[in-house]
């Protein structure tokens, strides 16, 4: 069986660093190194120390400049984990090269929502596959989660967002898309660096409120309705669902008692988001209009919120 060639473009934190010293499989190079469909080819940083590491652990070549051409005609899976401000520029070079099928790029996929639609447009019209790391979403258990949380209906609740507008409310959003992320209202109650909001889906409110402190991340939600309740914990990888029981003490009363427990894997949370982007990667990419949602979201968002800063 022929190996996927695939080049990562970055070694930071979800590149190389979160699980160098321990067992669990959440960066790319680990994903990438255990995966047997894969043969990883090489690797780009302009940090020293980070290609060191890399190599120390991983024995692949590595590279402190853009690859030459004749790296470059291998690639057919490209991972691009590098800044957000290079994301355009990357991908615009790699767009050259016929042979790469299928990239893999780190949220939130340009450094605003003009960069995306081109990034977007670029991969169409090169019929270049592309998926943001979104990981959650690729875990299998997602698919139990989406059922409960498309069917609410009358809904409120409170989400908490940490660590910026672009880094982490991506990943809420989508985990929240079976309510719709198309025709929202959004609405600035705070403004501040990091506004608080209320998003208004056609079924349903949700209040977000950011955590101010840049070191915290602190990323949850709660969200009711009339039938049931749904409290995620753990960073948004384990999610308690609750419904509605009537009381035995309390005559025509009723209370939410715990109905299940869904945990998503932690430990191998981007091993099983390569595994399933590369089982879907020859269908019709589903999660297209989820991403482009999201971007516009994020900069409604940024926008409402500096044209009230700038009044002030």
């Amino acid at each position: 069986m022929l190996k996927c060639n695939t080049f990562l473009f970055g070694l930071g934190g979800i590149g190389l660093n979160y699980d160098y010293n321990n067992h669990k499989i959440i960066t790319h190079s680990k994903a990438l190194s255990k995966n047997n469909k894969i043969k990883l080819i090489g690797a780009f940083d302009k940090k020293k120390s980070q290609r060191v590491k890399f190599y120390k652990k991983y024995k692949v070549p590595v590279y402190d400049k853009f690859p030459q051409t004749e790296v470059l005609k291998k690639i057919k899976l490209a991972i691009i984990c590098v800044n957000t401000q290079s994301h355009l520029y990357l991908i615009k070079k790699l767009s050259f090269y016929k042979n790469i099928k299928l990239l893999i790029i780190e949220k939130p996929c340009g450094k605003n929502h003009l960069e995306y639609l081109e990034i977007e447009k670029i991969c169409k019209l090169k019929k270049i596959k592309f998926f943001i790391n979104y990981q959650r979403i690729y875990d299998k258990k997602y698919a139990e989660i989406y059922k409960y949380i498309k069917n609410l209906n009358n809904f409120n609740g409170t989400v908490y967002y940490s660590r910026g507008l672009r880094n982490n409310l991506g990943h809420i959003l989508s985990l929240l898309r079976p309510l719709g992320l198309k025709n929202i209202k959004i609405k600035i109650v705070n403004f501040k660096e990091y506004p608080d909001f209320i998003i208004y889906f056609k079924r349903g409110f949700l209040i977000f409120l950011s955590t101010e402190n840049e070191r915290v991340s602190n990323n949850d939600f709660i969200i009711v309705d009339r039938k049931i309740k749904i409290i995620s914990s753990n960073e948004m990888n384990t999610f308690n669902f609750y419904v509605l029981k009537k009381d035995s003490l309390i005559e025509n009363n009723f209370f939410f008692s715990k109905k299940r427990k869904i945990k998503l894997n932690t430990s191998f949370s981007q091993k099983n988001a390569l595994n399933n982007i590369l089982n879907i990667s020859n269908k019709k990419n589903k999660f297209i209009n989820m991403y482009k949602d999201i971007s516009l979201i994020l900069e409604k968002i940024k926008k409402k919120n500096e044209q009230k800063n700038n009044k002030l």
